[in-house]
């Protein structure tokens, strides 16, 4: 991450799949989780770490959890055999959605002071 805050920020998978990054000023991260296996590959952002399949999937975020709902609210999961794409949620499904994350080349120095 071309981040401009002292120490960085690193991009991992948290254990379930989530595509996730460090906090600022700060190495801790989920035990379990997967540093490397990153890449692009013809413009797309890819993943070919342990369990990887193929591609990205977008997972609604569970918005009665949250104080106010988050509806419309995705998050992205690495589309790795272990990771379900499509689960129960109070008598309805969620289903995951494919998606492809592109890259693009940034010349104009940081892209942020941090991410959060």
């Amino acid at each position: 991450m071309d981040v401009e805050v002292p120490g960085g920020q690193q991009v991992y998978l948290a254990p379930n799949g989530a595509l996730s990054f460090t906090q600022a000023h700060s190495i801790s991260y989920p035990p379990g989780s997967q540093f490397g296996g990153f890449g692009g590959i013809g413009g797309e952002f890819v993943y070919a770490g342990p369990n990887a399949t193929a591609g990205w999937i977008a997972c609604p975020v569970d918005d009665l959890a949250f104080s106010p709902p988050l509806n419309g609210v995705y998050q992205i999961y690495a589309n790795v055999s272990s990771h379900p794409t499509r689960f129960p949620n109070n008598g309805a499904f969620f289903v995951c959605d494919d998606v492809t994350l592109l890259l693009d080349v940034y010349t104009g120095g940081f892209g942020a002071w941090q991410y959060v």
